[in-house]
């Protein structure tokens, strides 16, 4: 099994939702304030600096959160999940390419890198406002490929596909979970080691001059 999995710096996960929604709200509600107090005289040099600097604090959890994340947050951009259709083949192959150039463009050969033609319409895909943001392909217990769009990336669109990788994986039978992931992709391994992920063993690519990870996860009870 070559094939590599990835993500980039950015994981699609919530994990950032609840602190920076906190601060999007302290920030909405002190905002006004600040400003109403900031022309009531002695209060002034010291109020409107500070509604300057929640202004900054907000545009800046915007930021952060993304368009799409803050849709999700409150409930106004749903995220489906099912198999591609036969004329949406070729758009999974390019989400599948853009996320493999942008993430191993240049670690071992220029972009484009090679990227399997045939498979995908076996794959699950991730739809937002109806574009293809993600994909996930397993095979046996292997979960083959998992990539993510950068545009939707913070919004859970990784924690998805990956528990349903996993789900049709354990439907086939089994107990033991595999994917393999390059050595140097630390965002990756630290994504799927917060899902339950662990490390098998690190092995040179059978190729290229890289480093792989095995990786796995377990569903039986007697092993932790």
């Amino acid at each position: 099994m070559t094939t590599l999995l990835a993500f980039s710096k950015f994981v699609g996960d919530f994990r950032i939702l609840p602190t920076t929604s906190l601060v999007v709200s302290l920030a909405a509600f002190a905002t006004p304030w600040l400003f109403g107090i900031s022309y009531t005289g002695r209060w002034m040099p010291v109020a409107l600096p500070l509604s300057l600097a929640w202004v900054a604090v907000v545009l800046f959890t915007l930021v952060r959160l993304r368009v799409c994340g803050l849709w999700l947050l409150f409930g106004m951009l749903p995220m489906f999940i099912r198999r591609p259709q036969p004329q949406e083949l070729n758009s999974v192959r390019a989400v599948v390419q853009t996320v493999v150039d942008e993430v191993y463009g240049g670690l071992w050969a220029p972009s484009p890198l090679p990227v399997d033609d045939e498979g995908w319409e076996l794959s699950w895909i991730a739809l937002m406002r109806g574009t293809i943001v993600g994909v996930v392909l397993t095979s046996g217990e292997w979960v083959d490929d998992l990539w993510v769009l950068r545009e939707a990336r913070g919004c859970g669109v990784g924690k998805r596909l990956l528990a349903h990788g996993e789900a049709e994986i354990v439907a086939r039978g089994h107990e033991t979970l595999k994917l393999r992931v390059v050595q140097s992709n630390v965002a990756a391994i630290e994504f799927y080691r917060h899902h339950g992920w662990r490390i098998a063993r690190v092995f040179p690519h059978e190729k290229f001059r890289i480093n792989l990870l095995e990786m796995f996860k377990s569903l039986r009870k007697n092993e932790t």
